[in-house]
């Protein structure tokens, strides 16, 4: 199956090869999600927290829709990989395309501590 590319996602911290939780990030992933499950569109919630003034995962000062999206959908927050989400087409070039069908995915449960729960993470994912 390979060993999981642990490229750390906003809320956690990487320590050797382990994401263990980052407090104050997390408090504001788990906001994200109670905000979206209250009712509160994407952009909304880009609005709160940017007048809130805090930073986005790159640093930034302005949060977008599209960065908020990307909490709401990744995997990671209820402690899950989706390995092979994307195959090498060319070894030589390191080309890599998005997997849709060319490689069969594989998900590991509860690779470490989520800060979400599978349900709150399916019901953000399907509204």
């Amino acid at each position: 199956m390979g060993i999981p590319k642990l490229v750390k996602p906003y809320g956690y911290q990487r320590v050797d090869d382990h994401l263990i939780v980052d407090e104050d990030e997390a408090g504001v992933v788990i906001r994200i999600y109670a905000f979206y499950l209250g009712g509160k569109s994407p952009y909304e919630i880009a609005k709160i927290l940017t007048e809130e003034g805090i930073p986005t995962p790159t640093g930034k000062q302005v949060w977008t829709v599209s960065t908020v999206k990307y909490i709401l959908s990744n995997d990671r927050y209820c402690g899950d990989i989706i390995m092979q989400k994307s195959v090498c087409v060319d070894l030589f070039a390191h080309k890599r395309v998005r997997n849709l069908g060319q490689a069969e995915r594989y998900r590991i449960r509860d690779i470490h501590e989520p800060l979400i729960s599978k349900d709150d993470w399916r019901m953000a994912k399907n509204r």
